[in-house]
């Protein structure tokens, strides 16, 4: 059975741009389900998570929300901040969980819906559950400067191990040389 549902996925793909299929069927109002790619929204969203996406209305969006929309062909999910006019048209502000600057702003249409439910292996996160509405919403209100944060805490937890590398391959590199001679 599951060999046949993959065969049907390989062979509607090959036809079908994938992108383009969810994009339609969300703005048809369809819930759908699919795996997460890219790192910018870790460590709470990560490469291959199942995400399930609602489409709703853009004026339900909600400070940390989870936005889903689509630029250049493609897919993206960005935590959502708040809305912005630009030349009288009314636009989304995101910004990935890994960034400190915010994205370009998406205008309304280009919004689907947003992230309600993620598996991570055998964890089911509910984001619409009264706990993961608050956890988003602080993580949208402080956004920046949990990136601010963030990123200087990772580059010195990595710092020593990146020095020990360096160390051992110097050491290394000078017993070649001792070796050689």
């Amino acid at each position: 059975m599951m060999d046949s549902i993959n065969n049907f996925q390989k062979t509607f793909f090959k036809k079908h741009d994938y992108y383009k299929v969810i994009t339609l069927l969300l703005q048809k109002g369809e819930t759908v389900e699919i795996p997460l790619t890219g790192h910018c929204m870790k460590p709470v969203l990560c490469e291959k998570n199942l995400i399930t996406i609602k489409p709703i209305e853009a004026e339900q969006l909600h400070c940390g929300n989870v936005a889903i929309y689509h630029i250049n062909g493609r897919l993206k999910a960005h935590r959502f901040l708040k809305f912005i006019t630009i030349n009288g048209k009314k636009h989304i502000l995101t910004k990935s969980d890994r960034r400190y600057d915010c994205d370009c702003p998406v205008p309304v249409s280009d919004f689907l819906g947003i992230i309600t439910r993620v598996k991570k292996d055998n964890l089911i996160i509910n984001y619409e559950t009264k706990k993961w509405k608050i956890i988003n919403m602080f993580l949208g209100k402080f956004s920046s400067c949990i990136s601010f944060v963030e990123r200087p805490a990772v580059f010195f937890l990595r710092l020593p191990r990146r020095c020990a590398g360096k160390l051992l391959r110097a050491v290394t590199k000078s017993a070649d040389v001792r070796r050689m001679h």
